[in-house]
């Protein structure tokens, strides 16, 4: 009888994931566009569309994707975008590199508020990291969808990747939380020589 309810739970939980790990929200006008890292194009593809459509107010693209990615996406529309205000962040190994970045980066160009791309799975993750700890993004930032074609919110399951990538994220959030709530103790040095600045121009 416990297996039959353990079933049906599980069956709940991976029909309902999507709401739970999707935090997305429609994109609004923001001080920059920061992309963040991961595989596929569509973060990058975001990004840009969302900076030559001027959705950063100060101009500036940021992104730790993979900078020959994002070179092929800038070339594409390179007549409408102004290169010197898009830099290639590099040396980010994970998530909370990335957030730990943009947190410093907000307060060193002051910026008020910033666009953060990435896939909906992988929104919870974000947020869950830059509530607990973040100092300078929070309230300041919208995590915007990537759009990538293999995730539909109210047929995720339907699509092997999507499952695949929603399942991964559960387990990642649950390991982040107790790996920096207990275990990690952050470097205070962390990005403030801004080596991982890198223009791509």
């Amino acid at each position: 009888m416990k297996i039959i309810y353990i079933f049906i739970l599980t069956i709940i939980i991976l029909l309902n994931l999507e709401n739970f790990l999707d935090t997305t929200t429609a994109p609004i006008k923001s001080d920059a566009i920061f992309c963040l890292g991961g595989a596929g194009v569509e973060r990058i593809t975001t990004a840009v569309s969302l900076f030559r459509n001027n959705y950063s107010t100060h101009h500036n693209l940021y992104s730790s994707g993979v900078q020959k990615e994002l070179l092929t996406k800038l070339k594409k529309f390179n007549k409408n975008i102004d290169l010197s205000n898009v830099t290639h962040v590099e040396n980010m190994k994970n998530t909370m590199d990335e957030v730990l970045y943009i947190d410093t980066l907000m307060e060193k160009e002051n910026y008020s508020s910033i666009i953060i791309v990435t896939d909906p799975p992988h929104s919870r993750r974000v947020k869950f990291m830059i509530e607990q700890f973040s100092n300078n993004l929070r309230g300041k930032y919208i995590i915007v969808s990537s759009n990538p074609k293999w995730w539909k919110n109210e047929y995720y399951f339907l699509n092997s990747k999507a499952i695949l990538f929603s399942v991964k994220e559960f387990g990642k959030l649950f390991y982040n939380y107790f790996k920096y709530s207990f275990l990690f103790t952050f470097d205070d040095n962390f990005i403030k020589n801004s080596k991982g600045l890198n223009k791509i121009v």
